[in-house]
């Protein structure tokens, strides 16, 4: 199975969207699975189920930092270039979707619980989510194979 594969497949099967796309990174990132699925654990829900920035995209910039950003606080040129690379997949992000706030993509207020059984019920997570996690995790795998 391919990474976009799994992490739809992970996503499916109740990990945060945040941890199906860092996840499927972990070996570019010197990191074991389960430490990223945990690290990237509250990133879902657009920060805490606070509706804010995509999970997913959120995820994006969290593996972009462990492959560009600095070790220590002399490292500036390296920081700039984590920050300039996830400056560039935020706009991408926004540019295709025109959004990327939770609130504005899914529509829910995670923290009813009433909404968020009726959101799963009606399929919102796959229809307004899943194309996010696939639009980061191919957007990444590309970013990786250019090098």
């Amino acid at each position: 199975m391919n990474r976009v594969d799994t992490a739809l497949t992970m996503f499916s099967e109740g990990s945060a969207c945040s941890q199906a796309v860092a996840t499927v990174f972990s070996q570019d990132l010197g990191m074991d699975e389960a430490t990223v699925h945990r690290l990237t654990t509250a990133f879902g829900g657009g920060m805490g189920s606070r509706l804010h920035t995509c999970g997913a995209l959120s995820a994006g910039v969290f593996v972009l930092s462990g492959l560009h950003g600095s070790e220590q606080s002399n490292q500036q040129e390296q920081k700039l270039e984590a920050k300039a690379e996830a400056g560039a997949l935020i706009d991408d992000f926004q540019n295709q979707f025109h959004k990327i706030n939770c609130r504005d993509i899914l529509g829910v207020e995670l923290t009813n619980p009433e909404a968020l059984a009726a959101a799963k019920a009606e399929g919102r997570f796959q229809e307004s989510c899943a194309p996010c996690v696939r639009f980061v995790v191919e957007y990444l795998e590309n970013h990786i194979k250019k090098g």
